[in-house]
């Protein structure tokens, strides 16, 4: 009996040795997102009243371009590794529009907000592949980010009423905003599938195209101001005297936010009495999507086992 099973053994590593194939390649190509999720707001002003919108997007949109490295352990089982750069387009994060003229209209507020945010990643999958004998092949595995971040741009503008010391009353301020921020996500995994067609052409070359499918949420871990500038001074009817000027200096500890799934009341985090611009920043986690439909097209040489 174990020598009929060495036997078998014997053969099966045979086979798959006479049939192995490794083959390398390249591939560019271009996603759009597959499951939108709310990534942001739009506000803006409705007759008499203010009207609020969500804003749908993926980070997942965008070009790419991948190396790929495969194995076939038969004429149609293999795997396949590809390592590649995805070159995020941009998404609307905040649209909003408040005030008529620039003067205040709403809980005595006027503001006007431009924010994209966009990402640059590093990432790989690890396929399990099948191919038939017509050229057709699918494959599905694991979706592997490897590094990069997500950026967010603002600019803000906007009017409110403050009092001042030594000023009677109060008084409409303006306050100009630009920063850059940095996202960090937690480490995640996510899911690849795709179908294509591989094309031979002379001697070991062959062309390819496929149909890809990624699936990805990340959440985020922690972010920093790469650039930060704020600007508040008397509104223009008061002679435009700047009051106060803030750089990414000025924020020291401030620069940096950690996200939690938990917050405490005692924590710094936006929104609290007590909140200081200068000290880490505590917010509660987000998840941001990544999914994307896409298309890739490429070539690949096979090396075979003579060579």
């Amino acid at each position: 009996m174990k020598k009929y099973l060495y036997s078998l053994f014997v053969a099966f590593l045979f086979f798959n040795f006479s049939f192995s194939q490794f083959y390398v390649g390249g591939n560019i190509g271009y996603g759009i997102g597959s499951t939108p999720r709310v990534n942001g707001q739009e506000v803006k002003v409705n007759g008499d009243a203010i009207s609020t919108s969500n804003i749908y997007g993926s980070y997942g949109e965008g070009f790419n371009g991948a190396l790929k490295f495969g194995y076939f352990f038969d004429e149609h089982l293999g795997v396949e590794l590809n390592i590649g750069y995805l070159n995020g387009a941009d998404q609307t994060k905040a649209d909003v529009v408040i005030g008529i003229d620039g003067y205040p209209i709403n809980n005595n507020i006027a503001a006007t907000t431009e924010a994209t945010a966009y990402t640059r990643l590093f990432r790989s999958t690890l396929s399990l592949i099948y191919r038939t004998e017509i050229g057709f092949y699918g494959k599905f595995g694991f979706y592997i980010p490897l590094g990069g971040n997500t950026y967010v741009e603002a600019n803000d503008f906007r009017i409110f009423m403050s009092k001042l010391p030594g000023v009677e009353g109060e008084v409409p301020l303006e306050a100009t905003t630009s920063y850059k921020q940095e996202i960090h996500g937690s480490p995640t995994i996510g899911f690849e599938g795709a179908v294509g067609y591989t094309y031979a052409l002379s001697g070991n070359w062959n062309l390819f195209a496929e149909f890809e499918y990624l699936g990805l949420s990340i959440k985020t871990k922690d972010a920093d101001y790469t650039r930060y500038d704020q600007t508040i001074a008397f509104h223009q009817i008061n002679g435009g005297a700047v009051v106060a000027v803030t750089t990414i200096d000025d924020l020291g500890k401030g620069k940096h936010t950690k996200y939690v799934d938990t917050v405490k009341s005692t924590d710094n985090y936006p929104g609290n009495p007590g909140f200081n611009k200068t000290q880490e920043v505590i917010d509660f986690k987000q998840s941001g999507p990544y999914d994307s439909f896409g298309i890739n097209f490429g070539i690949t040489y096979t090396f075979n086992d003579s060579e």
